[in-house]
């Protein structure tokens, strides 16, 4: 890994929508901001205060880009390649159908083809030695 290092230990399957959707709920209430009408919702501008309105795709790759920033393990990730890995590790490693994939993804059974297919090129940066 590029950057800086660390562990992770998981104390639950994160894709596992139920292990994480008590506590989200939790703790948004605890924060004075109640999930309402969007689980994941983005910042108002310049304040602390959760907007009523769904996270664009700009919104989640800008959130995940600063946290691998913050912690020094930014390399050029998109959300796009994080989508895609999700979605091979699902296929592959839980032996999950394209169906199912596509499902959880909430896409069409041929995106999900397209992301899983492990021998669809994709653009790598060299990694500088």
């Amino acid at each position: 890994m590029k950057g800086g290092h660390c562990q992770i230990t998981l104390t639950f399957d994160p894709l596992c929508f139920t292990s994480w959707l008590r506590p989200a709920v939790a703790l948004y209430a605890s924060a004075g901001q109640p999930i309402t009408n969007f689980l994941t919702r983005p910042l108002d501008k310049g304040t602390q205060v959760y907007a009523e309105k769904g996270m664009t795709s700009n919104a989640i790759w800008a959130r995940l880009t600063n946290h691998l920033k913050a912690y020094g393990m930014y390399t050029g990730q998109s959300v796009h390649s994080t989508r895609r890995g999700s979605m091979i590790h699902q296929k592959e490693q839980m032996q999950a159908t394209v169906s199912e994939v596509a499902q959880a993804a909430m896409c069409s059974e041929k995106n999900a083809e397209y992301y899983t297919d492990v021998h669809r090129p994709t653009r790598r940066k060299p990694l500088s030695a």
